[in-house]
């Protein structure tokens, strides 16, 4: 009798219901606490900016395209899309299965870090026009600290990655990522775990890790080949092949069109133009800019004028203050100013200096607008304040020069200082 119960109630009752191991309250507690933990960093992944620039403090998720070289279409998603709904995969299978620890859960988690890991390895090595605007970041910024008149150390340009050596722009991407990428990446590694694939949907679930790494691989194996041509190309011109350079560099063009952004890949164009003979060719015009020691307003007519225009950066200085003849120069680079902070807050600069006081608060005002970082926007304000108490304006000066020392939380701005202490009296500094 008691083996025919015995009997009936395995027949009734899975034998790993039976001895399935029960997990302690303050386990499930810990468990359901790190889930918290992981999507709430998620969330601020979202939230917070991915990559930054001494002169803007950053892109978020949504604001970072996902580019993939050779992929049609792939610039339409941000990063924001893949990261929400992992996040999302994340907490429903811990509440369809009223456990934190759940499969999906885990491997939310490890699409987490692998989307971290592409996003870096993908601007490194696709996105060029991206990586042009970290380089002009630096470039203007840099720029404009040397125009400051006081010493500033509130931005170092990066020498290094965790104490090792690598390439500048490695060392740059790296250098300018933000805490959002690294949210996103605490949260992977929150809620990562070990994976045991089995069952029926193990054979879909590896297919479908294989085409997303293929899928990826393929862009950054492509990037990267295109790197390469460029390479080549410009070595090629350097050897005096232009013939070869062009076809190089066009080739590299059609692998990563991004690389229309590359001033090394134009410029190596260009003279390579120049080298069959095609001396008319914005690029050629461009090339010959940049071979003069002091540039003409006719040879960066050329340049403004010409597809590369976002490498001004190239040329500020010189676009400014070059060969005796400013106001020509000016006159040419005055409308890119709108794009370029470094421009409009030298203009901003030459233009109190020669005492029109209406274009240093215009050009000042533009800067202003274009950047989030604290020491520029502080200079900005204090020139502003200085114009506007020579054209007569006291109130509009105190007003101004209030507003410089609160942009300036590092008291790096000693000129602003100076004035509003009493030590500086205004005019031509």
């Amino acid at each position: 009798m008691v083996a025919v119960s015995s009997a009936r109630l395995d027949q009734r009752t899975p034998p790993d219901a039976v001895s399935a191991p029960v997990v302690p309250a303050h386990v499930r507690a810990a468990g359901w606490g790190r889930l918290a933990a992981g999507l709430a960093l998620a969330l601020v992944a979202l939230a917070l900016p991915w990559l930054g620039s001494p002169l803007h403090h950053g892109l978020a998720a949504r604001q970072l395209r996902l580019r993939i070289p050779g992929l049609p279409g792939s610039g339409r998603l941000s990063y924001a899309v893949p990261v929400l709904v992992l996040a999302v995969a994340a907490a429903a299978s811990a509440w369809r299965h009223r456990s934190p620890g759940t499969l999906g859960v885990r491997l939310a988690g490890w699409a987490m870090i692998g989307t971290a890991g592409a996003f870096f390895i993908l601007v490194r090595t696709g996105d060029a026009r991206l990586l042009f605007q970290l380089r002009s970041a630096a470039t203007q910024y840099s720029i404009i600290s040397r125009l400051f008149g006081y010493t500033n150390s509130s931005y170092l340009p990066p020498t290094s990655v965790l104490g090792h050596q690598t390439d500048a722009t490695t060392t740059l991407v790296f250098d300018d990522l933000r805490l959002g990428w690294f949210a996103l990446g605490a949260a992977g590694i929150v809620l990562a775990g070990r994976v045991r694939l089995g069952g029926r949907g193990a054979h879909a679930l590896a297919g479908g890790v294989l085409v997303v790494v293929a899928v990826l691989g393929y862009g950054i194996g492509r990037g990267l080949y295109a790197q390469q041509q460029k390479l080549d190309g410009i070595a090629a011109e350097r050897d005096g092949r232009p013939g070869a350079a062009v076809a190089a560099l066009h080739y590299a063009l059609r692998l990563n069109p991004s690389l229309s952004a590359d001033p090394d890949l134009l410029l190596a164009l260009g003279e390579a133009e120049l080298d069959l003979g095609e001396v008319h060719t914005p690029l050629a015009q461009y090339a010959i800019a940049e071979t003069q020691p002091t540039p003409s307003a006719t040879q960066e007519t050329a340049l403004l004028a010409g597809p590369p225009r976002s490498v001004i950066t190239e040329r500020i200085e010189d676009l400014v203050a070059a060969g005796g003849a400013p106001t020509a120069l000016l006159l040419y680079a005055a409308p890119q100013a709108g794009s370029n902070v470094a421009l409009a807050y030298r203009l901003g600069r030459y233009f109190y200096t020669v005492g029109a006081d209406v274009e240093t608060i215009t050009f000042m005002r533009t800067a202003l607008g274009e950047t989030d970082a604290a020491d520029v926007r502080s200079s900005c304000l204090t020139y502003i304040a200085l114009a506007e108490l020579r054209e007569g304006d006291d109130a509009g000066f105190r007003r101004y020069l209030i507003a410089a020392v609160k942009a300036d939380p590092l008291a790096a701005n000693t000129f602003a200082r100076e004035i509003s202490a009493g030590l500086y009296v205004p005019g031509t500094p």
